[in-house]
């Protein structure tokens, strides 16, 4: 009778709580694509430019190098 009970309820909730996991990794993509599009744009307004394919993502995490003073930019 317990099995029976605890199989029931596991056949009700067991949905909402799954699509609620699922909402939450939609929800983290989201905020990491913004994370991503906030640090191009802060790459673009630092060097005047987005990074090239040659770049690649290693432009965001390192400094750019300023011009031909080998001065270091204000950049992420």
């Amino acid at each position: 009778m317990v099995l029976a009970i605890i199989g029931t309820l596991a056949m009700v909730v067991g949905p909402s709580v799954f699509k609620h996991v699922g909402d939450a990794n939609t929800t983290t993509a989201k905020s990491q694509i913004e994370i991503f599009a906030v640090a191009l744009d802060a790459y673009r307004l630092d060097t005047g430019h987005y990074p090239t394919t040659e770049e690649g993502l290693t432009a965001l995490r390192l400094r750019p190098a300023g011009g031909e003073t080998g001065e270091l930019a204000a950049g992420p």
